[in-house]
């Protein structure tokens, strides 16, 4: 894994624990928050890193609320953290 992908994981672990209630982020906050310049694989990659957290059972991915399968999921997605962490 690439620096810049833990940097990605570590951000989205960082601010779903700074939370004050399980409020889920999106892909587009999350790439709104980290500073890469104008990259546009900057949403694949924040996705790629997301769809890690939730094999590991960090992370939980909705859209509209809704619990989807990742590897299909089109568009922003929903994180929040997982119950059991």
């Amino acid at each position: 894994m690439s620096k810049i992908d833990q940097q990605i994981e570590n951000t989205i672990l960082k601010l779903l624990e700074s939370q004050p209630h399980p409020t889920p982020l999106t892909t587009g906050q999350i790439a709104d928050l980290l500073d890469f310049g104008n990259d546009k694989n900057l949403l694949e990659s924040i996705k790629r890193a997301v769809r890690r957290l939730e094999a590991k059972s960090f992370v939980i991915i909705t859209q509209d609320g809704k619990r989807v399968d990742s590897s299909t999921a089109k568009g922003h997605l929903q994180i929040r953290k997982h119950d059991g962490n």
